[in-house]
């Protein structure tokens, strides 16, 4: 049994050195703006990166992907740059999905650096977000850049589709 405990310790230990940390959790804000129009924003923050996807209810059926981040080892980042990032998410019962998002890089200035584009929230993907196991946030090249919390992401969707009435079908 203390061979199986420090074995595990010693597991855990390697998995923190080798790789992106993972968060804790994603938080959701709900509202109204001043026009009136429900929106949500889900975010999650770690040490190195800010996420966050949001909608509000005159969106077509896209979500707001911001990640405010300065240039990674893995994705060079230039004022204008766009790339293609991936979202890989393992599943319960072994299954894997992957979609990818089509982002710029927009440079402002220390603090106010983000990759920033839009996704099509359909059900699939809204319920595939909602399920997964495990998040991964990759580079075009197919790198890892963050494993991304799973705790928090359902209540996010829930709220994606009570809000701004997306991904309902």
């Amino acid at each position: 049994m203390k061979a199986i405990s420090r074995l595990l310790i010693s597991l855990s230990s390697l998995l923190v050195i080798s790789g992106p940390a993972l968060s804790s959790e994603w938080l959701t804000e709900t509202g109204s703006d001043r026009n009136g129009r429900d929106y949500v924003n889900i975010r999650v923050m770690d040490a190195d990166y800010n996420l966050s996807l949001s909608c509000d209810a005159r969106e077509d059926s896209r979500v707001f992907f911001q990640l405010m981040v300065a240039s990674l080892p893995h994705l060079f980042a230039q004022d204008g740059m766009t790339a293609n990032l991936k979202l890989r998410f393992s599943l319960p019962g072994g299954g894997e999905y992957e979609d990818s998002i089509s982002v710029y890089y927009f440079d402002g200035g220390p603090g106010d650096q983000a990759w920033q584009g839009t996704f099509p929230a359909s059900y699939t993907t809204l319920n595939v977000f909602a399920n997964a196991l495990i998040i991964e946030l990759l580079n075009p090249e197919g790198t890892l850049l963050f494993l991304l919390p799973t705790k928090g992401m359902s209540l996010g969707v829930d709220a994606i589709r009570r809000q701004c009435a997306i991904g309902l079908i």
